[in-house]
């Protein structure tokens, strides 16, 4: 028989579970103080744990993984939090790993490789797609450069009570009197507080109605900045929007160097702007490149591949080993 159930804690949406599950799969959510019955486990595929709350709870973890281990069943966890975690106590991540209590261990930075696991595997992030396209206009549309209303711009959390975004807020804010003085008109707000709120219909026409769209920063970037790329990555270019992103080393690993634009600092941030703004026919050409390239192998989908791919090759054998397939392009 066939197996497709996965088991998970988890609670809050996931875009790969619903990813699973429009595959096919049965997710069951168990909530964190239920315990697992056998027959719960009745033709599972997995069990998809949280990497943050499963080193919170180490021994009830092991005495799951035992259970586990006695039908064959892996437990995979994603970790989007990567690399710091600075709320966990250190122990709990030595413990995590020298019990081998997680079987495939994915992350979308690598920075804490040996925090958890000797074989992590590189597990980005990926375009919701469902929530972020390119709507009513098509990329022949975005070519119109009448249609912008903005030069510049960026949306996420912006409160300097936040301290984890301070850093992005400080730089948003030396950055826009630079833009002032070139007469460059930008656009930074807050989804979360600017009113009305913005769903997604008006994140979609914000992107499309830009012609340069900022990342900047990332929660996960104290006590340095992370490797790992934000889902706005992905989500600005499933838009069809041009995409200026500061440095993360994970974008080597996840995009072609001809579809990917960065900057190094303010200034370069600043030149890189002007620069786009005057050659509008090869901004477009490259966020329509980056479109291509998220549309073909980044989207939740081509990750819920990507993990049943895993999943289904993993050796119990030969645990250290790197599982086939696995590659960030799915």
């Amino acid at each position: 028989m066939t197996r497709n159930r996965i088991v998970t804690l988890h609670t809050r949406e996931n875009p790969l579970l619903d990813a699973l599950q429009a595959e096919g799969c049965e997710i069951v959510q168990v909530p964190a103080r239920q315990s697992f019955s056998e027959e719960l486990f009745d033709d599972c595929l997995c069990y998809f744990g949280d990497a943050f709350i499963n080193v919170k709870a180490p021994l009830q973890f092991a005495r799951l993984k035992k259970q586990l281990n006695r039908r064959g069943i892996p437990v995979v966890s994603w970790n989007r939090d990567a690399p710091w975690h600075c709320a966990i106590k250190p122990w709990r991540k030595i413990l995590i790993r020298a019990l081998r209590l997680v079987d495939i261990y994915l992350t979308h930075s690598l920075q804490d490789a040996a925090a958890f696991h000797d074989a992590p595997i590189y597990f980005p992030n990926a375009a919701q797609i469902h929530s972020y396209h390119l709507g009513t206009r098509t990329l022949a549309d975005l070519r119109d450069p009448h249609q912008y209303r903005v030069d510049v711009s960026f949306f996420g959390a912006l409160s300097p009570d936040f301290k984890q975004v301070r850093e992005r807020v400080a730089f948003l804010q030396a950055l826009a009197p630079r833009l002032d003085t070139l007469k460059i008109t930008h656009d930074f707000r807050d989804p979360y507080v600017y009113q009305p709120r913005m769903g997604f219909a008006e994140q979609i026409e914000f992107v499309q109605r830009s012609r340069i769209n900022l990342n900047v920063g990332a929660v996960c970037d104290t006590p340095e900045p992370s490797w790992g790329l934000a889902e706005r990555c992905y989500g600005v270019p499933a838009c069809g929007g041009f995409l200026l992103s500061d440095p993360r080393r994970h974008a080597a690993d996840t995009f072609p160097a001809d579809s990917w634009v960065e900057f190094a600092s303010l200034d370069d941030c600043v030149e890189k702007i002007q620069a786009h703004l005057r050659d509008f026919e090869r901004t477009r050409a490259l966020a329509e490149k980056l479109h291509a390239e998220v549309m073909q192998h980044h989207t939740y989908r081509n990750r819920a591949w990507q993990f049943l791919r895993l999943v289904n090759d993993f050796d119990f054998n030969n645990r250290s080993r790197r599982p086939a397939g696995a590659q960030a392009n799915a």
